[in-house]
């Protein structure tokens, strides 16, 4: 009997730890600020943006996601074909720098494990087709980076909704911007995807959450 209640007492506790496993996030968020549990950095948002956290090891750490976003003339009846505004922040080691980097990421024939994962976040570069538009310097704080932005156009069939039948064709484009710096041997990488009419309202919001970053060192003393 005393084996049994043993075996049951350790079962417990397995699953607590577990639940307590699940529980762990890459940061935690209080009101409009994530606070990253590994690296310690912290970005704000206004509360127009969600802010969607990620597992504990995650290289993918937070994502902000525009919560009352524009809807495109021809998606007015079927706003759901509108692309959501989103700020992808990921971070991992590597040895290349920032401009080799997005480089890799860009580049159709270069394949690693780790791009492999960027993409499934990224959503600008899984587009099949991918113009660059402009490839400039970027600073972030004290860190020097680069900027990258793309343009893919589109064609969609929608839905007219409501009591109409049928549909449209719609010819637009996607607009986004990859950020990338370079702090030691980590590489910081923002993803920003968002419709062509809307790119550049969205981007400034989207600079300012992603120059709201403070590192440990720089974080105000509370």
């Amino acid at each position: 009997m005393k084996k049994l209640i043993a075996l049951v007492l350790l079962a417990m506790l397995a699953v607590t730890a577990d639940a307590g496993r699940k529980k762990e996030k890459s940061g935690v968020v209080t009101e409009h600020t994530f606070t990253d549990s590994k690296y310690g950095f912290q970005m704000t948002a206004d509360d127009n943006w969600g802010i969607k956290t990620s597992g504990p090891e995650a290289s993918v750490r937070v994502i902000f996601v525009q919560k009352k976003f524009e809807v495109p003339p021809d998606y007015l009846a079927t706003p759901d074909y509108t692309k959501v505004p989103r700020i992808v922040t990921y971070i991992d080691t590597t040895t290349l720098g920032a401009y080799a980097f997005v480089d890799s990421l860009i580049s159709p024939t270069y394949k690693s494990k780790q791009k492999s994962e960027i993409l499934k976040e990224f959503e600008l570069l899984a587009e099949r087709e991918l113009n660059a538009r402009a490839r400039q310097p970027f600073t972030l704080g004290n860190d020097k980076g680069v900027r990258w932005d793309g343009r893919a156009p589109y064609l969609k069939e929608v839905e007219l909704g409501g009591s109409r039948t049928g549909g449209k064709r719609v010819r637009s484009a996607y607009l986004g911007s990859i950020l990338a710096i370079k702090r030691g041997n980590l590489i910081v990488v923002f993803h920003i995807m968002t419709e062509e009419m809307f790119f550049q309202t969205v981007m400034t919001e989207a600079l300012k959450i992603v120059g709201s970053i403070k590192w440990p060192e720089e974080a105000p003393a509370k």
